[in-house]
């Protein structure tokens, strides 16, 4: 964060006013604004404003922080004290679509002409607020390009941090892809999707290569119009996925989750009609069609794998796979990185309007979704959200969604 300098000073307080300006200078922060806030940092607050001084500002170079650009402008002073910079007939500084997590951005001054927002940094936020005479600092619904997470206006948390509010678990009675599901509360839900430090910790409390069962975390509420991002990484257990002791060979059963969205029909079945996007060690980003279908852009020569602007390929399941256009999850680390062991955070974006969507790994779009039927084909366009436990241990955080109009 930095000081807004008052014009209009003289002797000591000019002095002091000039070498502030020049300290800015050299830690980047250009511009001397008047009647604008200062941008925040991450999770941070804008500088508070007081009245107009005398006096005109720079008109205003761009300052950088995390969460998007901020440009200066007007003719009052900004003094200090207050949540919102505002400065006594001043312009207004336009905020990024959020600074940092949870961050304000910086609202328009009293009498100002508002300066919107830039198209959105690629941190999370919650929006900018509104000033007198300003605008509302919007956030960027595509931060795709080596960006993480959300941002802007109706951006909310679904998942509080602390316990499953919002949520309901389901275990699988069987071991078949189709079986029904059982709703499963309390400590029993909360051994498999554990909160914790404010991740979700997938089978934290099972013992290393036991037998367990599929299991999906389940959004109460249905959605249709949205953006979705959430992060994920592998811990190091790995469990039998069947009675025969199958499912700890790394190699044959890799490190598997994923998030299905548009679930539909029974929702308590462990393996929904749906629409994944799959998060798996070597192929994150694949989509597929859970006893439904959907159509996606396939490359020349090989149909099964996304192309942009390719010709569309129908995608019909049973468990129906169409593979990403590259992989961009992050390496593992360690011993055993060649199974993903030690990798770092890695963020997805999901991007759904009705029946089509548009899949990104860690800010590369590796997949696109249209035309979601169910197996009947009649249309898709809502639906619940899960995400899996699929006999890896894995943990969740920063699951977010951003609904849309």
């Amino acid at each position: 964060m930095r000081e807004t300098c008052r014009p209009g000073r003289s002797g000591l307080a000019g002095a002091l006013c000039l070498r502030a300006i020049i300290g800015a200078a050299v830690f980047g922060l250009v511009g001397c604004s008047s009647g604008a806030g200062t941008p925040a940092g991450t999770g941070g607050k804008p500088s508070g404003g007081g009245s107009g001084g005398s006096g005109s500002g720079s008109g205003g170079a761009n300052g950088t922080n995390t969460g998007g650009s901020t440009t200066a402008s007007g003719t009052g002073g900004a003094g200090t004290g207050g949540d919102m910079a505002t400065g006594t007939g001043g312009g207004t500084t336009s905020g990024s679509g959020g600074a940092g997590t949870g961050g304000g951005a910086a609202s328009g001054a009293t009498g100002g002409a508002g300066n919107p927002g830039t198209g959105g940094g690629n941190t999370a936020g919650k929006g900018g607020t509104t000033g007198a005479g300003g605008t509302n600092a919007t956030g960027g619904s595509t931060p795709v390009g080596g960006g993480t997470g959300i941002g802007g206006a109706g951006t909310i948390d679904l998942f509080n941090g602390t316990d499953l509010t919002g949520f309901n678990v389901y275990k699988a009675s069987s071991f078949a892809n189709n079986a029904p599901g059982t709703l499963v509360t309390g400590a029993d839900a909360t051994a498999i999707f554990k909160p914790e430090s404010g991740m979700i910790h997938v089978y934290a409390d099972a013992a290393d290569k036991s037998l367990q069962y599929h299991y999906l975390l389940q959004t109460v509420a249905s959605y249709g119009k949205y953006n979705l991002s959430w992060e994920y990484k592998w811990g190091t257990k790995k469990f039998q996925i069947d009675a025969t002791g199958r499912g700890t060979d790394l190699v044959m059963f890799p490190r598997d989750a994923g998030v299905m969205w548009h679930i539909h029909g029974d929702k308590t079945q462990v393996w929904p009609s749906s629409i994944e996007f799959q998060n798996k060690w070597g192929t994150t980003g694949d989509i597929f069609a859970i006893y439904a279908q959907c159509k996606s852009p396939g490359a020349a020569g090989n149909t099964t794998t996304f192309a942009e602007g390719g010709a569309l390929v129908s995608v019909v399941g049973g468990l129906t796979q169409h593979s990403r256009s590259a992989n961009f999850e992050n390496p593992g680390v360690g011993p055993n990185a060649s199974t993903g062991e030690g990798s770092d955070w890695n963020t997805c974006l999901l991007q759904v309007d009705g029946g089509t969507a548009t899949y990104s790994v860690n800010g590369h779009i590796v997949n696109r979704v249209s035309n979601v039927m169910n197996s009947a084909g009649t249309a898709v366009t809502t639906g619940y959200i899960a995400w899996q436990g699929e006999q890896a241990e894995v943990y969740y955080r920063n699951l977010r969604i951003q609904v849309l109009p």
